[in-house]
């Protein structure tokens, strides 16, 4: 637990789509809508869930490919159904090129 109500891991790749699992830390019972979409705003997956600590993972069905690429972006949305208050967060993909120099003894 890192004290925030609301937390969204990467968890890798089952069959080549990606798995994130959101966390919500909530003491009491709560309602909750999950909503995911695009950067387009399609909406990818929109769920009412019910509980305290709950825990799901979503396996998404983008190709690695896909998702991989600098155009990638998903938003996550948790809105607590009864506060109305929302909590966004921003997916995207980021690409590091690395060089090493080794030196060996001869």
């Amino acid at each position: 637990k890192t004290g925030d109500p609301v937390e969204l891991t990467f968890m890798g790749n089952k069959n080549d789509q990606p798995v994130f699992q959101l966390q919500l830390h909530n003491a009491e019972n709560g309602v909750y809508r999950i909503l995911i979409e695009d950067l387009s705003q399609h909406v990818l997956l929109s769920e009412k869930v019910t509980g305290i600590d709950i825990i799901k993972n979503y396996r998404l069905d983008i190709n690695s490919d896909d998702y991989g690429s600098p155009s990638f972006g998903l938003k996550f949305e948790v809105t607590n159904l009864e506060t109305h208050q929302t909590q966004e967060y921003k997916v995207s993909a980021e690409t590091h090129v690395t060089n090493d120099i080794i030196v060996d003894k001869l």
